[in-house]
């Protein structure tokens, strides 16, 4: 299932790109503005499983600040959880230079390209993004089984294709590198994201994952403006 929403997601952003290359702004506009309208209409179409999903309405709601408490004490009491989630953290900081701007300056200014050429190295990243997932959910047993291995492999290679990104000679060179990126991403998002629903009990597991996701995009948030202002000198 993780596999699939990495797929769909993927093929997303990649049709997204093309149609952006193709289409008028205008039109880019409507499309945006109808799909996002469909998906609001498909959620309210969700209905959890009565057995599943039990809920005492005579209990007092818990306050937001205990429910980060909450989320944050079992976090630092979980052998699996916290290196996971402390990892994808420390993860976002380089993951700022990915920024949208700072990559179209370095298009621009180191490759000589344009935004077309940016274009190109997003699709191509997000077309590896979907190939990734398509080999997790077809390989799922067996990544499940070596769930620790992808993160650390994906963790040295995305290291070292920072670093011959930095060095592209060319356009072309910079979009093939793009679309290397996704696959071993795309592997390492199933796995973390597998191993964070096997090992985290159920109800906690939402408030796992909402502090991941808070404290991850905060940081990129921080280290995407910390680049920008480092870009300038």
């Amino acid at each position: 299932m993780i596999g699939t929403k990495q797929a769909t997601m993927a093929a997303g952003y990649v049709l997204g790109g093309i149609l952006i290359l193709s289409i008028p702004f205008p039109a880019i506009v409507t499309i945006d503005l109808a799909t996002f309208l469909a998906s609001a209409l498909l959620v309210m179409l969700i209905h959890a499983a009565t057995e599943v999903w039990t809920h005492d309405t005579t209990a007092p709601a818990t306050p937001l600040w205990r429910s980060i408490r909450n989320g944050v004490g079992y976090l630092r009491e979980h052998k699996i959880a916290r290196p996971l989630v402390i990892m994808e953290i420390i993860e976002h900081i380089p993951h700022g230079v990915w920024t949208g701007a700072l990559m179209l300056v370095f298009v621009e200014r180191a490759l000589h390209g344009d935004a077309t050429e940016w274009g190109y190295q997003n699709a191509a990243f997000f077309t590896g993004m979907f190939v990734g997932a398509v080999v997790a959910s077809s390989a799922g047993h067996l990544l499940n089984r070596s769930a620790g291995w992808v993160i650390v492999i994906n963790a040295f290679l995305s290291a070292l294709l920072t670093f011959v990104y930095a060095a592209s000679p060319t356009n072309l060179f910079a979009v093939i590198l793009a679309f290397s990126f996704g696959p071993p991403m795309a592997l390492r998002d199933v796995a973390q994201d597998t191993l964070l629903q096997v090992t985290v009990a159920d109800r906690i597991r939402g408030r796992v994952y909402a502090i991941r996701n808070m404290f991850r995009n905060v940081m990129f948030l921080l280290a995407g403006l910390f680049f920008a202002w480092l870009a300038d000198f």
